[in-house]
C-alpha cells in the first residue's frame, strides 16, 4: 500500500478504533470512478461503535483531513469514499517501482518467520504425469510469494522414493537392465523393468518370492540393495530435475519416505508412550473420536509393514524439530483431505501444540489432461505439444512474430508458461476443464496474453529510441534501476488521464495481491491481477499515444508508465513461474 493509500488507512485507523492492519484490509476500490478512488465499509462497525453504518460513514468524513493525500471525502450510504491526489500518488508509484525494480511488491511482513512447503511429491522410478502439474506449479508459485513476502522459505519434495517396488525393481534390472539405456532414458527404462516383471511374474511365480527378498534386504541395509536402490533415486532426480527446470520450480530437500524410514520405530514408540496407539485385529492404530467421523489411522499392519501415513507423521514430528516453522504446508489435492485430516488430528491427540501450524493445501483437478483413451499424459509430452502449437501459431503469422531472435526460446516460454498459467489462474478448489485454445490465446485471459502485454510494453521504449535517439537515451536509464530517474528527467504531472490513473491504481494494488495469495494459498489471486493490469495497460495504449516526438515532456511521462507496467507484469509473472519474453 503505496503512502497515499497509507495516509487513509492511517486516519481511519484513528477514527474508528480499527488496527492499522484491519483497516487497510477494509479499503477497496470504488466500483465506480465516479465515486472516488477508495471506499471503506461501515457495517463491521456498527456493533462496537453502537451507530447506524449511514451516521458512523458521516462522522468519519467529518473528521478525515483533506487537503493533502486526500482530495476529496463523501460518504454514500454506509461507505466513505476519497479521492486520492493522482499527482502525489502517481510519484510515489512509479518511484517506488523504480527504485525497487525486480523487489517491487516485496515486503517484510515474514521476517525471521519459516515456512516449510511440501509440493510435487512424483513417486521415483516412475515418469512425472499431469497428475503431479498442480502440485508442482501451485505449491513453487506459493513458495515464491512467501519468499517475497520475507519468509525464509524451505522447499521439500516428498519423493515417494521407498516401498516394495523396489525389490521388484532390482530382481527387474539384475535379470533385463540395460546400463546404456539407463542412462539414455532412466526413468522410462526403470517403468518398463517394472511392468516387465509383472508380466513374467505371471508365468515365473518365483520372481515374486525373489523381489521380497530383495525388499527385505534394503529394508536391513543390505549394501547391493542399496547400492541399486541409490542408483535408481538418483537418476530419478537428475530427470525429474531437468522438468523442474522447465517449469521454473526448484526445491532445497528431496526428503522422501526412505528419509524417515530410520524414526518409523521412534514415531511408533512415541506414539505408544502416549497412550494413543491402539491394537486392531494385530495392527497399530490411532483412534478418533466418534464426532471425527473417519477411521482408524493406521500406523503399522499386522504383518510389521509400515504405511504412507506412518512415514508422514514421521516427517511432521521430525520437521517441527529441525525447523521450527511458522508454518508447514502440504500441497496435495483434495482428494488426501482424509489422510490430512487423519494426520492433523493425531498430532493434536498426541499433544503436539504445533498443530495449528501445519496445513493441507489441497486443490482440485484438471481435467481434460488425458488421452482419448484415458491414459495419462506425461508431462514432457504434454509440454511438447504446447510449445510445438506455439510454434505452429508463430509460423503462421510471421509478420506479428517477425523480428524475434531466439523463436525457439520465444516458443518454449509461452508454451511452458500457457501450461502453467492455466493450472495457478484457477480458484485452488476449483475443478477446471484444460481447452488448449483457450490456454494458447494470446488475446484471453492466459498465460501468453500477459506475456504478449510484457513484450508490447518492452517494445515501447525500444521504437523510442528509434524514433529519437539522443531525446530517448536519459530514458534507457529505467533498465539501469536508477531511483532517481522520476526527479531526474519525467515530469510525472503530465500523467492526467482517467486511463492512466487506472493503471496506477492496478500497479499499487500488486503488493495487496501477492499478500492476499498467500493469505490463502492460493495463487490465482496474483493470476487474476496480471489480468487486470494487462486490460488496463492495453486500454491505455490504445487511447493514449505514447511516442509522440512532438510533445517529448508528455512522451517521456508515458513511458516511463509503460516500462513501470512492463516491471510489474515481470515481477508477477515470475511469482506464477513463468518467464516474461522481451521480444513476441
Amino acid at each position: 500500500m503505496n503512502p497515499s493509500t497509507l495516509f487513509f488507512a492511517e486516519q481511519l485507523s484513528k477514527t474508528t478504533g480499527l488496527s492499522l492492519d484491519e483497516a487497510q484490509a477494509a479499503i477497496e476500490p470504488t466500483p465506480n470512478p465516479e465515486l472516488g478512488d477508495y471506499a471503506f465499509g461501515c457495517f463491521s462497525l456498527a456493533k462496537t461503535l453502537r451507530k447506524l453504518p449511514v451516521q458512523i460513514a458521516e462522522d468519519i468524513v467529518e473528521k478525515l483531513p483533506v487537503g493533502g493525500p486526500i482530495v476529496e471525502a463523501t460518504s454514500a450510504g454506509p461507505y466513505v469514499n476519497v479521492r486520492i491526489n493522482r499527482k502525489l500518488m502517481t510519484a510515489q508509484v512509479l518511484g517506488d517501482v523504480f527504485s525497487r525494480t525486480t523487489r517491487f511488491g516485496n515486503s517484510n511482513v515474514g521476517k525471521d518467520e519459516l515456512v516449510v512447503i511440501d509440493y510435487s511429491s512424483p513417486n521415483v522410478a516412475k515418469r512425472f504425469h499431469v497428475g503431479h502439474l498442480s502440485s508442482t506449479v501451485i505449491g513453487g508459485a506459493l513458495a515464491n510469494m512467501f519468499e517475497c513476502l520475507g519468509y525464509s522459505v524451505l522447499r521439500i519434495n516428498h519423493l515417494g522414493d521407498w516401498g516394495t517396488q523396489f525389490g521388484k525393481l532390482i530382481v527387474a534390472f539384475h535379470n533385463w537392465g540395460d546400463d546404456d539405456e539407463l542412462k539414455r532414458a532412466p526413468i522410462e527404462h526403470l517403468e518398463q523393468l517394472y511392468v516387465r516383471f509383472h508380466t513374467e511374474a505371471e508365468t515365473q511365480p518365483e520372481l515374486d518370492d525373489q523381489a521380497r527378498d530383495w525388499s527385505r534386504r534394503l529394508e536391513e541395509g543390505d549394501s547391493d540393495a542399496r547400492e541399486l536402490w541409490q542408483l535408481f533415486r538418483d537418476v530419478s532426480i537428475d530427470e525429474l530435475e531437468q522438468i523442474y527446470k522447465r517449469l521454473g520450480v526448484r526445491f532445497d530437500h528431496y526428503h522422501g519416505e526412505a528419509f524417515y524410514e530410520p524414526l518409523l520405530n521412534d514415531t511408533i514408540d512415541a506414539v505408544e508412550s502416549s497412550g494413543q496407539l491402539e491394537l486392531s485385529d494385530d495392527a497399530m492404530v490411532i483412534k478418533f473420536p466418534e464426532s471425527e467421523d473417519m477411521p482408524p489411522m493406521l500406523l503399522r499392519r499386522s504383518d510389521g509393514a509400515t504405511l504412507y501415513a506412518t512415514r508422514d507423521l514421521a516427517a511432521a514430528y521430525y520437521r517441527w524439530k529441525t525447523f521450527k516453522f511458522t508454518k508447514c504446508l502440504y500441497v496435495v489435492g483434495q482428494d488426501q483431505a482424509l489422510h490430512f485430516k487423519q494426520l492433523f488430528t493425531a498430532l493434536e491427540q498426541l499433544g503436539c501444540d504445533w498443530v495449528d501450524r501445519v496445513e493441507h493445501v489441497g486443490f482440485g483437478r484438471v481435467k481434460g489432461m488425458s488421452t482419448r483413451k484415458g491414459n495419462v499424459v506425461l508431462i514432457d509430452d504434454l509440454l511438447g505439444r504446447a510449445v510445438g502449437r506455439v510454434e505452429e501459431i508463430m509460423k503462421d503469422n510471421p509478420d506479428q512474430f517477425s523480428g524475434i531472435d531466439d523463436p525457439e526460446a520465444v516458443a518454449e516460454a509461452v508454451g511452458v508458461g500457457a501450461i502453467i498459467f492455466s493450472t495457478v489462474s484457477r480458484r485452488r478448489m476449483k475443478d477446471v476443464e484444460f481447452d488448449w485454445d483457450r490456454a494458447l490465446n494470446f488475446q484471453g485471459e492466459t498465460g501468453p496474453y500477459l506475456q504478449y502485454t510484457h513484450a508490447r510494453m518492452a517494445s515501447i521504449l525500444r521504437k523510442a529510441s528509434e524514433v529519437d535517439p539522443k531525446e530517448m537515451a536519459q530514458l534507457a536509464a529505467l533498465r539501469d534501476n536508477d531511483p532517481e530517474l522520476i526527479s531526474k528527467t519525467v515530469d510525472i504531472s503530465l500523467i492526467t488521464s482517467d486511463v492512466e490513473w487506472a493503471v496506477i491504481k492496478e500497479l499499487d494494488r500488486f503488493e495487496s495481491q501477492i499478500s492476499s495469495a498467500a493469505d490463502q494459498f492460493d495463487p490465482s489471486y496474483v493470476a487474476s491481477y496480471l489480468i487486470d493490469l494487462a486490460a488496463a495497460a492495453n486500454k491505455f495504449h490504445y487511447e493514449c499515444r505514447v511516442i509522440n516526438p512532438d510533445e517529448p515532456d508528455l512522451m517521456k511521462a508515458r513511458l516511463a508508465l509503460s516500462e513501470a507496467i512492463r516491471q510489474v507484469l515481470n515481477n508477477g509473472l515470475a511469482l506464477l513461474c513463468l518467464n516474461a519474453p522481451e521480444r513476441m
